[in-house]
């Protein structure tokens, strides 16, 4: 037991030399380190903006890599969604598949059965089993809908 209060000395000071305790000579003593102590101040101000550079630059490499959907079915509903939209029924955050298709069939009842049976599919194709079977049939129904 006596370790773990040796083990929290340890990193409370590590906190106050390193965090707390971070004063002039530290920051020399790391621009040493670095390489960068006898720059200048042209010279640092430079190495601080080629920094700042690169990490806009790895944030944007980052947010540019957003997984894409590799489900199929995934992406024919949501191309199905998108025709819903432009016909003025957007799927509201947080909205699962079958409330939408109701939300949609309760405002225009002439779409019920088209909005409902393509849903279904949809379900079936992504959650159920032997769902590449399932995909020429929801592709062709959601190709074939007009709102």
């Amino acid at each position: 037991m006596r370790w773990m209060g040796y083990g929290w000395d340890t990193v409370n000071y590590q906190w106050h030399r390193w965090i707390a305790g971070y004063s002039v000579e530290r920051q020399q003593e790391l621009l040493e380190r670095l390489g960068l102590r006898d720059l200048g101040i042209v010279g640092k101000v430079g190495a601080l903006l080629i920094a700042a550079a690169a990490l806009v630059a790895l944030a944007a490499w980052f947010t540019r890599r957003a997984p894409r959907e590799r489900d199929p079915a995934q992406r024919l509903y949501r191309r199905f969604c998108r025709k819903l939209a432009r016909a003025g029924f957007a799927r509201r955050a947080g909205e699962g598949e079958m409330a939408y298709a109701e939300r949609v069939a309760a405002a225009r009842p002439e779409l019920a059965e088209q909005v409902m049976g393509i849903t279904r599919a949809y379900q079936r194709a992504r959650y159920g089993r032997e769902t590449a079977d399932r995909l020429p049939a929801l592709r062709a129904a959601i190709t074939a809908f007009r709102a």
